[in-house]
């Protein structure tokens, strides 16, 4: 396989990666989640947070993928980019990285909402 071949094979392959590492996050977090949000039926905002907590996990996971670029100080032009395939590999692992760190990010601040939510509920 040729580096451009392999260049959107990878592509294609971290950016779906990215979508299921926010969906099994989710998915991890789901129940937990929901629970703690039936525990508050007197607040206002959380019938809102309840929705918006699927893609309060999941955008943070692309925006990871998304972030990394693979252009650099050393490579200005696809040519470059697709001439090494060690700087491809090294690309799709940070591209990997920085999903998992924007989704723990993500996780932070959603324990700052919940947080928020419980020291505001008066119980």
């Amino acid at each position: 396989m040729d580096n451009e071949t392999y260049l959107q094979i990878s592509y294609v392959i971290m950016g779906l990666g990215s979508v299921l590492w926010g969906l099994l996050t989710w998915a991890w977090l789901r129940r937990r989640f929901i629970a703690f949000c039936d525990a508050e039926p007197r607040s206002r905002i959380v019938p809102l947070v309840r929705r918006l907590f699927l893609p309060g996990i999941v955008t943070p996971a692309m925006l990871g993928f998304l972030s990394v670029s693979y252009f650099s100080c050393d490579v200005d032009t696809y040519n470059e980019v697709i001439a090494n395939r060690g700087y491809l590999v090294d690309i799709s692992f940070s591209q990997a990285q920085a999903s998992i760190r924007f989704t723990v990010a993500a996780i932070f601040v959603w324990c700052l909402i919940v947080s928020g939510i419980i020291l505001t509920s008066g119980k």
